[in-house]
C-alpha cells in the first residue's frame, strides 16, 4: 500500500508493520480474502527481511493458502515463493526444496521472481562460483536493496 511504502521510505518499519497488521485484521473482519492475502504477504515479507522468520512463516503460509484458494494458479504465486524463501532462511532446506518444486511455472516470470527463484535454486542445489557470480549481476541490475541483502545473506552461507 502507499502508506506502507511511505513508512518504509521513512525508515519507520514499525509503523509499516502496524498498518499491515491492521489491514490483515480488517481483511479478515470484512471477509475480503484479497485484502487479507496482500497484507499478510507484505507483512510476512517485511518480517522476513527484518529476520523475524518465526512470525513471517505463518503469515506467508496464510497468504499462500488464500492465493491458492481465491486467486488460483497464475504466473508464479508470490506468496508460495515467499514460503520457500522463509523456509530456506530458517534452514528448513527439505521443506524449501518441496515448496520450490511445487511452484507453478506458467507464463513469463517478472524479473524479480526470476532472480528469487534462481537464488533459491542456488541455495538448495549444488552450484558453482560462476552460478553465484552470474546471479550477482542480475541482482545488481534489479537495484532493489532488500533483494540485494537477501542475496548477500544466502551467498554468505554457502
Amino acid at each position: 500500500s502507499n502508506r506502507t511504502a511511505l513508512w518504509s521510505r521513512l525508515g519507520r518499519m514499525d509503523r509499516a508493520g502496524d498498518d499491515l497488521r491492521r489491514a490483515v485484521q480488517l481483511g479478515r473482519r470484512i471477509g475480503n480474502a484479497l485484502v487479507e492475502r496482500t497484507a499478510s504477504h507484505n507483512l510476512a515479507e517485511q518480517l522476513y527481511w527484518q529476520g523475524d522468520l518465526e512470525e513471517a512463516l505463518p503469515l506467508a503460509l496464510r497468504a499462500r493458502d488464500l492465493h491458492q484458494r481465491f486467486i488460483g494458479e497464475g504466473e508464479l504465486p508470490d506468496s508460495a515463493l515467499l514460503v520457500a524463501r522463509v523456509r530456506a532462511a530458517r534452514g528448513d532446506l527439505e521443506d524449501a526444496r518441496a515448496e520450490l518444486a511445487a511452484l507453478p511455472r506458467t507464463g513469463t516470470l517478472a524479473p524479480i521472481n526470476q532472480v528469487l527463484v534462481r537464488l533459491l535454486e542456488l541455495v538448495l542445489r549444488p552450484s558453482t562460483r560462476a552460478d553465484w557470480d552470474a546471479l550477482a549481476v542480475q541482482v545488481q541490475a534489479l537495484d532493489i536493496p532488500e533483494v540485494t541483502r537477501e542475496f548477500e545473506i544466502f551467498a554468505g552461507k554457502r
